[in-house]
C-alpha cells in the first residue's frame, strides 16, 4: 500500500508540474518523499524482524540469501529514489528550467521500483 500511495502521488507531482502548479507539486512531492522514507523504514524492521527469527545471511540458506539480496538491491535503488526526489524537490522553483522532463524522469524510475517491488513481494512472500 505504501508504494502504490507514493506512485499515485508522484502522479500528482507530474500532473502539477503540467499544470505549473508548483505549490502543488512540491506538496505531492512531499508525500513521495514521505512514503519512500516509510517504506524504507518498514524495509528495515522486516530485516530485524527475520534477523531475530532465524533468518540471515549465511545461516538460512539458499531461501534467505536471495531474500536479504534481492531486498537489499531494492532497498539500495530506494534510497536512490529518494535522491531523486529530493533532486526533483530542489528543482521545483519558478525559475527551474524542463520541470516536465525532469518530473517524468524521476517518476519513470520511481514507478519502476513500485512494479520490481510488487514483482518481488508476489514471488518472495505470496509464492
Amino acid at each position: 500500500i505504501v508504494i502504490v500511495m507514493s506512485s499515485w502521488f508522484m502522479v500528482k507531482v507530474r500532473e502539477n508540474v503540467k499544470a505549473r502548479d508548483l505549490i502543488k507539486s512540491n506538496l505531492n512531492l512531499n508525500f513521495t518523499l514521505a512514503f519512500g522514507c516509510i517504506f524504507l523504514l518498514l524495509q528495515s524492521y522486516l530485516w530485524f524482524h527475520m534477523k531475530s527469527t532465524g533468518v540471515f545471511v549465511g545461516t538460512s540458506g539458499i531461501f534467505g540469501s536471495i531474500l536479504y539480496g534481492f531486498t537489499w538491491i531494492h532497498a539500495l535503488h530506494m534510497v536512490l529514489g529518494v535522491a531523486g526526489l529530493v533532486y526533483l524537490k530542489f528543482k521545483l522553483t519558478p525559475s527551474g528550467t524542463d520541470l516536465l522532463q525532469k518530473s517524468i524522469n524521476v517518476e519513470k524510475f520511481w514507478h519502476f521500483l513500485g512494479v520490481i517491488w510488487i514483482i518481488m513481494f508476489l514471488t518472495i512472500f505470496v509464492l
